[in-house]
């Protein structure tokens, strides 16, 4: 039996799915991790005891029979997070998380003031904390033996590949969605790198995500239980796996991950530097994508249940949409979840948190849907930002806060647009679609009944044209209490 395994690193967690050639989930294994915060505005991983070692444990969840007839495997991992190595691909220092971590600000700030056109003109869009080029120039600065001692500077997914096969890569949608190369032409950006004194060498060969990186060693093969010489594919970070899992990866696919953050990506079929966001190669050679993060989602929903004194359930079940609550009125209450400053297309990062809209007889309950039409009311502010002539007319969304059917229908009320839900599908299934792509080609995956069935697996939301409009007037006020929100937190 031919089998397919995809793996996905992310911030809490490792996830692990073992398909068959017709698409169908063998086994599924979890593995928690840990995020530390060792100082303000610092948030770090442990590399060997997360990426490695929580690799190989996680293998070890799997039965033998199921690891040796793996027949090829794909890894994804969370955008932006990466750690120096030397050249025994030792880590050098805990890994940098993504947009969340801020250490690097005054880098950030220095290099959008000293290189500001340059920037605006290769990437669209300035430097943000999700950028690891100042992370880069941070260590340079702050830690110089640690910077003068690295072979390369890696995310997991280049990691672990890298111990597996011996092989190093960046594939052109991470690099791309780091801020590292000019996505109209797939090149570093060199010139700013010696510039810097940054060597170009620090980052490795660019690779397309499908493409085979390398082969699972003799020694990987004795560590993880995988057969030597199973063919490893490159991948990409987890938004573009997630994609994959849900086949949203053509242009005006618009993909919406629901998780800790909220993130999307809307895929198009021509390179359009978009404000505020990142652009550049999506995972099908010749199309594009425009991403972008915010700092809410389920981390300011469960911020607010906290605040509240509201008991955080067990898990959340997926419901299906309600339709006695046709006449449910928005809250009129407002709020700007900037749990941890304002990422796309805003990046301000000491932009705080602001209610607006309450009175005496406010109960909680009201402030508990305000928080989910908080996070309908941010994503519209980014939709509405979208290269002109290309809007999506349809949300595909994800992550565990998808099966929340309340927020799916604000979210689908607020925008006025349907919105899609894929139950249960992972970023580690879309990992195993992508490794079965070195044996037959992409569409040929994405057409097997069992993964159509698998990604229609789900509920629909549609927007409530009188509830519409009501959010429509809403939104009008929103806007402008995030400007001054944003104002007053550039004055700070």
């Amino acid at each position: 039996m031919n089998l397919y395994l995809g793996v996905d690193i992310g911030t809490s967690g490792l996830k692990g799915v073992v398909c068959s050639e017709s698409g169908e989930v063998l086994e599924q294994a979890h593995l928690p991790s840990l995020v530390s915060n060792p100082a303000p505005g610092f948030y770090e991983v442990d590399v060997p005891a997360v990426w490695r070692e929580g690799f190989v444990r996680l293998l070890s969840a799997f039965q033998p029979s199921i690891l040796k007839n793996v027949r090829s495997l794909c890894i994804s991992s969370v955008c932006g997070t990466f750690a120096p190595v030397n050249e025994r691909m030792e880590p050098l220092h805990p890994a940098v998380l993504y947009g969340i971590d801020t250490r690097a600000k005054e880098q950030v700030d220095r290099l959008n003031r000293e290189w500001g056109p340059y920037v605006l003109e290769k990437l669209g869009t300035e430097f943000t904390t999700h950028s690891v080029l100042p992370k880069i120039l941070w260590f340079k600065e702050q830690k110089p033996e640690i910077f003068r001692n690295t072979k390369y500077f890696l995310e997991s997914v280049n990691l672990v590949t890298a111990w597996l096969t011996g092989e190093v890569a960046w594939d052109y949608p991470t690099a791309a969605g780091t801020q590292l190369i000019d996505p109209r032409t797939g090149e570093y950006l060199r010139e700013l790198f010696a510039a810097l004194g940054i060597p170009a060498e620090r980052f490795p060969p660019l690779r397309s995500p499908f493409s085979i990186l390398g082969y699972v060693s003799k020694e990987a093969a004795r560590i993880t239980g995988l057969p030597e010489g199973t063919p490893v594919v490159t991948g990409a970070c987890d938004i573009n796996a997630e994609c994959m899992a849900a086949g949203t990866i053509k242009p005006g696919d618009c993909t919406v991950v629901f998780g800790s953050t909220v993130s999307f990506l809307y895929v198009i079929d021509h390179f359009a530097q978009v404000s505020g966001f990142i652009t550049g190669p999506s995972l099908i050679e010749g199309t594009y994508r425009v991403g972008g993060a915010t700092s809410s989602g389920g981390r300011y929903l469960e911020w607010v249940r906290s605040v509240l004194g509201q008991p955080a359930p067990d898990k959340l079940e997926s419901t299906q949409p309600d339709p006695t609550q046709s006449d449910t009125l928005p809250t009129g209450i407002l709020m700007v979840p900037f749990t941890s400053g304002a990422r796309s297309p805003f990046h301000v990062p000491n932009a705080k948190i602001a209610w607006y809209g309450m009175d005496g007889t406010t109960e909680a309950s009201a402030l508990a849907k305000a928080a989910r039409e908080a996070l309908g009311y941010e994503l519209r502010m980014l939709l509405e930002r979208m290269p002109a002539g290309s809007l999506p007319q349809r949300l595909h969304a994800m992550g565990g806060w998808s099966k929340d059917s309340p927020l799916m229908q604000a979210v689908s009320d607020i925008t006025g647009l349907p919105v899609q839900t894929h139950e249960g599908l992972t970023a580690a299934y879309g990992d195993a679609l992508m490794a079965m792509v070195a044996f037959e080609s992409l569409d040929s995956v994405l057409a097997k009944p069992l993964v159509r069935k698998q990604q229609d697996n789900g509920s629909q939301y549609s927007p409530r044209a009188r509830i519409h409009t009501l959010y429509d007037e809403l939104f009008q006020t929103y806007t402008r209490i995030t400007e001054f929100v944003l104002q007053l937190s550039r004055l700070h």
